[in-house]
């Protein structure tokens, strides 16, 4: 049931509803599963939060991706992060 949250909030990104993608995302990621997707997730919740205009909440995102799955993760994703942390002047 995670992955469904996951897809949704990719499609809700995808049409430009930031709050509904920000909503699926977080709840895709209860609990900091340990599974493949959930790095993408994670960054993902993180650039709609950047959209909402929610910087500190972007960087509390990239912060729990590093501690969580930073290692796990791809170098795209990696990438990703490394831009919002930039964007959002993450500590």
């Amino acid at each position: 049931m995670p992955e469904a949250w996951y897809r949704l909030g990719q499609l809700r990104s995808q049409k430009g509803d930031t709050p509904g993608a920000v909503a699926a995302y977080a709840t895709s990621l209860k609990g900091w599963p340990r599974i493949s997707w959930a790095p993408d997730a994670t960054v993902k919740l993180a650039a709609a939060l950047t959209d909402a205009n929610r910087p500190n909440d972007a960087c509390s995102a990239i912060e729990q991706f590093d501690k969580v799955y930073g290692k796990m993760a791809t170098i795209e994703t990696k990438t990703l992060a490394k831009a919002i942390r930039v964007k959002d002047k993450c500590p």
